[in-house]
């Protein structure tokens, strides 16, 4: 990996950062869902979904290393992958007008188990984003306006009332949000507690 653009967070990168999230305008909210059961990363995906024959059926933790939900949540060969997508490891709500619909507090509240020894099956974070996706295969929902802020704040505002907010909420070292461009350029804009960077990735490239 190849870091190409890095600065220290302050007003300085604002311009930067608002016109890197600008390719988001326009574009529809398609997709919401953890990386991992384990983890907290919480992934938005935005733009017409790609598919990719991932091949023999893989388990849910194989098919979501590659960033592809896979079998996890399509139970088939095939996997989906917006060509967009926003990893966040911070705080963040989702908001419809003056209501939160989904929010990374919801994480810690268990609202399902497996197993008669009760193992952490889904959180109320999964059943609500589960909700939000079957909403969004009825409802387009558009990107209309992004702000940001050198703190690392964004607010994507979006079409219908719906808003997505991400607040870094720790002052310990540590990426608070990834943008992924997986649209033929294959980087990221990563955004850190002290600096601000793009990189070149590895990643599955576009189908042709």
């Amino acid at each position: 990996m190849m870091k190409n653009y890095a600065h220290a967070r302050s007003e300085e990168c604002l311009p930067f950062l608002k016109g890197e999230f600008g390719v988001l305008a326009g574009l529809p909210f398609i997709d919401c869902w953890r990386l991992h059961r384990k983890l907290t990363v919480q992934i938005f995906e935005f733009g017409r979904p790609r598919y990719y024959d991932i091949g023999p059926k893989e388990t849910p933790s194989a098919s979501t290393e590659n960033g592809l939900k896979g079998d996890a949540r399509n139970g088939a060969h095939v996997a989906s992958q917006g060509p967009i997508a926003l990893h966040v490891s911070c705080g963040w709500r989702l908001i419809k007008d003056t209501s939160i619909v989904v929010a990374s507090g919801d994480h810690w509240h268990q609202n399902d188990y497996i197993g008669e020894h009760k193992m952490p099956g889904k959180t109320q974070l999964d059943r609500s984003a589960e909700s939000l996706c079957e909403a969004l295969k009825i409802q387009e929902i558009k990107v209309k306006d992004v702000s940001v802020t050198a703190l690392g704040d964004i607010a994507i505002a979006m079409t219908h009332g719906y808003t997505l907010e991400l607040f870094p909420m720790s002052t310990e070292s540590g990426e608070y949000w990834r943008l992924m461009y997986m649209d033929g350029r294959n980087y990221s804009l990563v955004c850190e507690r002290d600096q601000i960077y793009t990189i070149e990735d590895e990643l599955i490239p576009p189908p042709s």
